[in-house]
């Protein structure tokens, strides 16, 4: 822990971060066609579902996906490393039309990332990312255009890495509490970038982005 005063240097998050995710620990976790067996119950309702499995992530160390029906049950589900989680091929053909939700389980765990819209591909209704601070959501129209938002992305992605370096030089020059304060407020600050990004652009393709945040975090 550094005291007040303490400094980090400069630690700047890629705006395009590496497809990793194929090389990630699969585990296939207890779906059985239902929503989490642990609760006890059958949730007969998406929303439900999502708010159960979201908040119960909310400790998580590791990734995980999970492909949602329209009913609300749990389907399919996986769990990953600390960074990233992959699926298998069975569920890349089945994600389409559904609802697939998974964490990012960072202090400040951020919006999409450029590997996660890549996914929007397979066609799904809905991509959601739950973090501490609250949940990311895309959800595609009927116009939506997943290939053209991934291009749109790509070639922004220079322009919001100039932007992240000369965020993350600014924060580099601030004072913090601790190290884990610097990261989370570094991390926030430079992800904003990304996330304004999506705001102003998902909607010319096809797509509606919005962030709820928790009440608690």
């Amino acid at each position: 822990m550094g005291g007040r005063g303490s400094s980090f240097g400069v630690e700047i998050i890629a705006a395009v971060s590496p497809y990793g995710s194929q090389d990630a620990e699969i585990q296939e976790l207890n779906v059985a066609g239902m929503t989490p067996m642990d609760r006890g119950s059958r949730f007969t309702n998406a929303e439900k579902t999502l708010d159960y499995l979201e908040r119960k992530k909310l400790q998580e160390t590791r990734e995980q996906v999970q492909v949602l029906d329209d009913y609300g049950y749990v389907t399919r589900a996986f769990q990953g490393d600390e960074h990233s989680c992959a699926v298998d091929d069975k569920t890349q053909q089945y994600a389409r039309g559904k609802i697939v939700t998974h964490n990012h389980p960072s202090e400040y765990g951020g919006t999409f990332s450029d590997a996660d819209i890549s996914f929007l591909s397979l066609g799904m209704k809905e991509l959601r990312a739950s973090a501490k601070e609250g949940t990311y959501s895309i959800k595609a129209k009927k116009n939506a255009n997943p290939h053209g938002l991934m291009k749109a992305y790509l070639r922004s992605a220079p322009r919001m890495q100039d932007a992240m370096r000369e965020i993350a030089l600014e924060m580099a020059r601030k004072k913090y509490t601790s190290k884990k304060a610097y990261e989370k407020a570094n991390r926030k600050a430079q992800l904003e970038v990304i996330h304004n990004w999506y705001q102003r652009n998902v909607k010319r393709y096809g797509f509606e982005y919005n962030f709820y945040p928790r009440e608690d975090a």
